[in-house]
């Protein structure tokens, strides 16, 4: 239902259809969408990386007010209440995708995202 409004053009995907190595998709993307798009476009199961801000209630929230800050038609109050219930479906769909959180800032962090990510390759 959702594939024809998330398009995403894939090069080589049937180089990972027939191969049984484990692999890293790597995408060029800066928005919430990407992920989801991605998902819905290739035939291979995976695990995306996601900014960890976008998988919590509070920040997560605060992105979606940013995005929606040149809305001046719209009601501070509704932007609000639209950007909480947005929040919570969005981080419901992707944390369907079981991401791999990616936290900015810190090198430990950094490490941990990378330590996830060698164990997701090791379970395929």
């Amino acid at each position: 239902m959702l594939k024809p409004k998330f398009r995403l053009k894939v090069i080589g995907e049937d180089k990972l259809l027939n191969s049984n190595e484990a692999f890293v998709i790597v995408g060029n993307h800066g928005m919430w969408h990407s992920p989801v798009s991605a998902v819905l476009n290739l035939n291979v199961p995976f695990r995306p990386w996601i900014h960890d801000v976008v998988l919590q209630q509070d920040s997560c929230q605060k992105e979606i007010l940013i995005l929606m800050k040149n809305m001046r038609w719209l009601p501070e109050a509704l932007k609000k209440t639209l950007a909480r219930h947005l929040a919570k479906r969005l981080i419901k769909c992707l944390n369907e995708f079981r991401p791999i959180p990616v936290r900015r800032g810190c090198s430990r962090e950094a490490i941990n995202t990378l330590t996830y990510s060698v164990e997701a390759l090791k379970n395929g």
